[in-house]
């Protein structure tokens, strides 16, 4: 029997690996949080918490494909997979993103899961209330590999589960304050009842430095988010789950001011609402065998006021949404293979109500009409389904899908997108390599498109020129590979080419926080991506990120609201390309803390960026007429580039406070010590001014119960 008992462990062991993760924020230092790990082919669901410098060892986990779910109030709550092999050691970083401002600078959408439904982000400030990743984000996890059954319509996936807690009472309070008269609350209380959970969050804030002002005096820049959410999950039966969430976000802020406006006393406000309420519903069919069912309902709407001091245009906008989505997938283990296949529908009703009053003719070609107005409403009426299968073949990982989707709004289109990715795992070396190909079909945005696709704006300009903005057909080249050094380095080093037709931006109507979709006819983006990461070395941790993108679009440009000869002649008889507004071609961050000693910790960190570039006819008279000499300063109007931007970092962090579950944290941070004026963006064609933080404090106060 004892021979026996020892076969058996032996043959546990031989079949179970274990799990390193590292939780940080974008720069590297660590952040404690609830992990969530997942396996529904292994019935395995457990959380756990990660240390105060980040990191977790899970150990004995049976071999099989897992889902990483992390949370944190100040930061983005994001998910990944991840394959754990037998005898082998896989390893899970996750960089979080800070919540961000309700309204950012567009560029493109991005598909983003809050609890297993997708929501398709409108990275503008028309519709702004979702949570967003940053840029550098966007690009890490497209690299990854886009499975079949995500990323419809989307530039990046991001997906946001909420984290459960083990025990029967949970909860976080989170007092925050700063610079720009910044402060905010946060408050979550998680009670466990049986095999039910209830979880309640409540956070709202004010600052004075809502959005990227666009000179450095940072006119009219107030703004007041608040979210409020219950969140109920029950088990039913060990293999019956169901989940189900309301939620309200509303934001109210004020878009910034240029100098010549600011002197005209303009005052533009902008509103946004969201409601959502969803529902998932998994039964285990079998222990390989899993149903998932999916629901939702969500409403929106944005508002934009103008008082009568506006320039050189009077803007009054009230856009809504109601959007219907519903989802079903089938997965199923057999030996070495996963197959997923599933279904979607989401239908929204689009409102749209515009109306401009000219104040300035002069920047108008004559004969403009000095009053518009338009509504208008239109379903948008979206389809897919999808089939996947991953088969692990020793040390092999092969993910193959195929997805089709159907698009009506104001076009109808059909698209079949081929999923494809392949990775292989060197033990002896602490190797992991993989490559992947994803064809992505990306709608346009339906935000304003009913507006710039009507032939209401006929009537703003005898020079108008309107065509339909088609939905993009891309294509992701990716490979890249995951070494460790000596036990305590790790490089993650990833290449990618990525080609568009159609590729989607926005048009920004002058100042006023309005935006219409484009299409340029093409586009090319390649480049690389590498973090050298330290996990741990004695007291000390940190890392060095650098990324390199070189990317161009090509004219001409369909869509928008083009006004003027000039305006048509630029955008749709030019034939030649300029570079993206993404084509900043090296970052560099870097991020290191040391835990000085148990309860306290400093770190340090610094930023860099060469530049993005602009496509301007402003002449150097107009920009420091419009934005000041110290942002004319910051612009290579030679190279039609900002000049590059710099920024050092400070952080600290003690705990006051820990007994039993309570533990009582104050952190503080400094940005742009140095002080820099950075110009992220400079006013174009289509692009509008953005202009970095000033030398800015941060302080927080964090009790966990």
């Amino acid at each position: 029997m004892m021979l026996a008992a020892a076969a058996l462990q032996a043959c546990a062991q031989n079949n179970s690996g274990q799990l390193h993760i590292r939780v940080t924020d974008r720069l590297g230092l660590g952040i404690s949080c609830a992990v969530e790990v997942v396996s529904p082919a292994n019935q395995y669901r457990q959380t756990f918490t990660t240390s105060d410098d980040g990191r977790l060892t899970i150990k004995d986990l049976q071999a099989g494909d897992y889902l990483l779910r992390v949370d944190d109030p100040q930061f983005e709550p994001v998910s990944q997979s991840v394959a754990v092999h037998a005898t082998a050691t896989a390893t899970s970083v996750f960089r979080l993103s800070p919540l961000a401002d309700s309204a950012t600078d567009p560029t493109l959408e991005t598909e983003l899961t809050i609890q297993g439904l997708p929501l398709t982000v409108n990275r503008s400030p028309d519709f702004g209330l979702v949570p967003e990743a940053t840029t550098d984000d966007e690009q890490t996890w497209e690299s990854v590999g886009i499975p079949a059954d995500a990323a419809q319509k989307a530039g990046a996936v991001v997906a946001i589960h909420t984290k459960r807690a083990d025990q029967s009472l949970h909860g976080r309070l989170v007092l925050s304050g700063g610079s720009y008269d910044s402060a905010g609350g946060y408050g979550r209380l998680q009670l466990r009842a049986g095999r039910s959970l209830v979880t309640a969050t409540a956070s709202g804030a004010r600052t004075d430095h809502y959005l990227n002002p666009v000179v450095p005096d940072n006119y009219t820049n107030a703004g007041t988010p608040a979210d409020f959410a219950i969140d109920l999950a029950r088990d039913f039966t060990a293999a019956d789950h169901l989940a189900a969430i309301v939620r309200r976000r509303l934001s109210r802020y004020e878009i910034p001011n240029e100098n010549l406006q600011q002197q005209a006393g303009q005052l533009q406000t902008g509103d946004d609402l969201e409601t959502i309420g969803s529902a998932s519903y998994q039964h285990l069919l079998s222990p390989q065998t899993v149903l998932n069912a999916e629901g939702m309902l969500r409403d929106g709407q944005h508002d934009l006021q103008s008082n009568d001091d506006s320039t050189p245009i009077i803007a009054t906008q009230h856009n809504s949404f109601r959007q219907v989505y519903f989802a079903t997938s089938l997965s199923l283990e057999r030996g070495p293979q996963s197959w997923k296949g599933g279904v979607e529908a989401d239908s929204a009703s689009l409102h749209e109500n515009f109306q401009d009053v000219i104040t300035d003719p002069s920047q108008f070609d004559p004969g403009t009409p000095t009053i518009f107005s338009f509504s208008g409403q239109r379903p948008d009426l979206e389809q897919a389904a999808f089939v996947e299968d991953i088969i692990r073949m020793g040390k092999w990982t092969w993910n193959a899908g195929v997805r089709w989707d159907h698009y009506q709004l104001v076009l109808n289109q059909n698209a079949v997108s081929p999923r494809i990715s392949l990775s292989r795992y060197l033990p002896s070396a602490d190797l992991i390599l993989h490559v992947s190909y994803a064809h992505l079909f990306v709608p346009p945005s339906s935000n304003n498109i009913l507006l710039s696709s009507s032939k209401a704006v006929d009537s703003l300009n005898p020079n108008v020129f309107r065509l339909p903005v088609q939905p993009s057909h891309g294509d992701n080249y990716e490979g890249g590979l995951s070494k460790g050094f000596f036990g305590q380095l790790r490089l993650d080093l990833d290449v990618y080419r990525r080609t568009a037709n159609n590729y989607p931006d926005y048009d920004p109507f002058l100042n006023t926080g309005v935006n219409f979709p484009i299409a340029f006819s093409r586009a090319t983006l390649y480049g690389a991506d590498g973090t050298l990461d330290l996990p741990h070395w004695a007291k000390l941790s940190g890392s060095v990120t650098y990324s390199y993108m070189v990317a161009n679009r090509w004219f001409p440009v369909t869509g928008g609201l083009l006004l003027g000869e000039e305006d048509v002649r630029r955008r749709t008889q030019d034939t030649g390309h300029i570079p993206d507004a993404l084509d900043q071609r090296n970052v560099l961050e870097t991020r290191f803390d040391y835990q000085w000693f148990r309860r306290f910790f400093v770190a340090a960190g610094a930023a860099y960026g060469s530049g993005l570039p602009f496509d301007s006819d402003t002449s150097i008279r107009e920009a420091l007429q419009e934005y000041g000499e110290q942002v004319v300063r910051r612009i290579n109007f030679v190279r039609s580039r900002v000049r590059p931007t710099f920024s050092a970092q400070a952080f600290a962090g003690l705990d006051l406070y820990q007994e039993g579950n309570v533990h009582v944290r104050f952190e503080a941070d400094g940005g742009n010590l140095n002080n820099r004026l950075n110009v992220i963006y400079f006013g174009g064609l289509f692009s509008g001014n953005s202009i970095g933080p000033a030398h800015n404090f941060g302080l927080r106060l964090v009790t966990n119960f």
